[in-house]
């Protein structure tokens, strides 16, 4: 018997390997926090829905065999875009981790009316969050912070361009810049705010 969405409660110690997040978590999340808290049981739901809708197209997983490539991500999709409406944080760091995976998932979806929605809620909660101007003291937070306000400058770009909208958010050469991809997948929580 097949899990469905409604189904799936994600629990602690559902996620047991690293291949279980997206190759390099889309530069979303940090892989050692983001497994850490998924396991401790506080990470949205809306997020691990997101990530199995993103993946399903793409999977080669038995589970998948005998369901169309184009209808694998739609009930995990909806779950999750169900999940994200239902949040009781409207802007936080995980709702717009969840803004953005979910632009992600309706892109690959085809649905660009969702995708252009999402992108424009996320571009506004970076301009809520204060990012990257105000960022947070702890310092995979804070990297998380840095990198999810440049994944929003180059998606901004595109949607501006795509939409012929004005941009809204504006880079300066005195924003900070994602550190080098080992040092960020090598720090763990007991870093020093000041390393």
């Amino acid at each position: 018997m097949r899990t469905t969405p409604s189904a799936v409660q994600p629990a602690p110690g559902a996620f047991q390997t690293e291949t279980n997040l997206p190759p390099d978590s889309l530069l979303l999340f940090h892989r050692y926090i983001f497994i850490t808290a998924q396991r401790a049981g506080h990470i949205p739901n809306f997020l691990v829905l997101g990530m199995i809708a993103l993946m399903a197209k793409f999977s080669s997983n038995p589970y998948f065999d005998n369901i169309h490539l184009w209808q694998r991500a739609k009930c995990w999709f909806s779950a999750a875009m169900q999940s994200f409406n239902a949040r009781t944080e409207l802007i936080d760091l995980p709702a717009l981790q969840g803004c953005i995976l979910l632009s992600f998932v309706a892109l690959a979806e085809g649905d660009s009316a969702q995708e252009a929605l999402l992108t424009s809620q996320a571009i506004c909660m970076v301009r809520m969050l204060c990012l990257p101007e105000s960022l947070s003291l702890n310092p995979i937070q804070r990297e998380v912070e840095i990198r999810i306000f440049w994944v929003m400058w180059m998606m901004e770009n595109w949607h501006a361009a795509r939409a012929l909208i004005p941009k809204q958010l504006m880079a300066s050469p005195t924003f900070k810049r994602p550190l080098e991809e080992e040092t960020y997948k090598n720090m763990r929580r007991d870093d020093l705010a000041g390393e």
